[in-house]
């Protein structure tokens, strides 16, 4: 039986020093049925050279070249080419780990949810790992007010208002026609994260396995994240 197709979304931008580690952690994914959408958003460095290098290796990346215009409408250009089931963001200085991709859609398939969110955690200079987290304390299912109770108890965290830690049917993107708002700068994925839960039923995370998706650091140290 065929696993549902996977849409993957990077935004790409003069992230050369990155990109490498960042595409080869998506391929090697233990969950192989991904299509992975590379969006060159007007690089000025080499990264449009190592997109067409890996899309000519391997089938299941899609190079999109676009003019600057943005993180916001790159990952808009990938959605209105998406085929996949699911959705699943990440960032070109992300790494994921190799069961990352299964363990969300397992997840979401097991609870028949619309939304799978997962903790995350802070890795500086691959030492030091903090995790973040644990917010949603329920190993099922839950609805939707309860969703909104926990959002509501910390409606600035990075759990509930970032794209790189959930996993979304694109069934509800596109019967709603969602998008991140390109007139924004700042916070357009927790509004986009917002107009997703107003529009969905249930919600999971995955359980207390780690998965692992994390940016690598460098000084000075920087937000890394994955999810489990």
């Amino acid at each position: 039986m065929q696993r549902p197709l996977v849409s993957v979304i990077v935004p790409v931008y003069n992230s050369a020093a990155d990109l490498p580690r960042c595409i080869e952690s998506i391929r090697r994914q233990s969950y192989e049925n991904f299509e992975l959408f590379l969006v060159n958003d007007g690089s000025a460095d080499t990264s449009p050279q190592l997109c067409r290098m890996y899309a000519r290796v391997d089938p299941r990346i899609r190079v999109i070249d676009q003019e600057n215009r943005g993180v916001s409408a790159a990952r808009n250009a990938a959605l209105d080419l998406a085929r996949g089931e699911f959705i699943q963001f990440a960032d070109a200085d992300d790494y994921l780990a190799p069961e990352a991709t299964e363990l969300l859609v397992g997840r979401l398939l097991e609870e028949k949810t619309d939304l799978v969110i997962a903790d995350y955690y802070r890795v500086v200079n691959d030492e030091d790992i903090t995790v973040y987290g644990g917010y949603i304390p329920e190993v099922g299912a839950i609805d939707q007010a309860k969703f909104a109770v926990y959002m509501m108890d910390r409606p600035a965290s990075f759990y509930f208002g970032v794209l790189w830690n959930k996993l979304y049917r694109r069934s509800i993107i596109e019967e709603y026609r969602l998008r991140c708002d390109e007139e924004l700068s700042w916070s357009e994925d927790f509004l986009f994260n917002l107009q997703y839960a107003r529009r969905s039923a249930h919600f999971c995370t995955p359980r207390s396995t780690t998965i692992g998706r994390t940016r690598r650091a460098s000084p000075p140290p920087r937000f890394i994240r994955g999810v489990r």
